[in-house]
């Protein structure tokens, strides 16, 4: 893998360069990258081996927050979200670190953007908190133990997660908690 070869480090030095780069293209390969580092280290400690470390999730941390800048464009947020997604949706516990980052920026692009912007926002925040796992009482259990500003504790209610579980696929009544 990459960290065996001694490339990690390096490899996350150049997307954070690229990360600021003014070329929408760009910043949409450096999100792939990122994703692809994420879910491959996630692969990794799904087969017991040495996965995913707080070590790199704290590298990739502040380029998906660059990323995900509401100054940025749709497509890059959106593209962004693409990649975080299905990783949060597996290993929500073991992103913890990182969603307790992430949460503030989530909830600040709820106010700032719309449609399919939106409602990948809303997708990347359920399964961050382990919604369709959990449901919403999990949801707000999980949460509990997460790092929170006050943004958060006022945005992520409750009533916000059953309107969230209710949008899931395969969303079901009993299970909304």
């Amino acid at each position: 893998g990459v960290k065996e070869a001694g490339l990690f480090t390096n490899c996350v030095n150049t997307l954070k360069a690229v990360s600021c780069s003014e070329d929408d293209g760009i910043k949409v390969r450096t999100a792939k990258s990122c994703g692809a580092i994420l879910a491959s280290e996630m692969a990794k400690a799904n087969a017991s081996e040495e996965g995913l470390t707080k070590n790199s999730l704290a590298e990739l941390s502040p380029i998906f927050l660059t990323l995900l800048d509401a100054g940025n464009s749709s497509q890059v947020v959106r593209e962004t979200l693409r990649y975080i997604a299905p990783v949060a949706s597996e290993h929500f516990k073991e992103m913890a670190l990182f969603t307790s980052d992430l949460l503030p920026i989530l909830c600040a692009l709820l106010t700032q953007v719309s449609g399919p912007t939106k409602a990948a926002v809303e997708d990347v925040l359920a399964s961050c908190l382990g919604l369709s796992k959990l449901g919403v009482e999990g949801s707000i259990s999980f949460l509990n133990t997460l790092k929170q500003s006050s943004v958060v504790k006022q945005r992520i209610t409750p009533a916000y997660l059953k309107k969230l579980s209710s949008q899931q696929p395969g969303a079901s009544a009993d299970h909304n908690g």
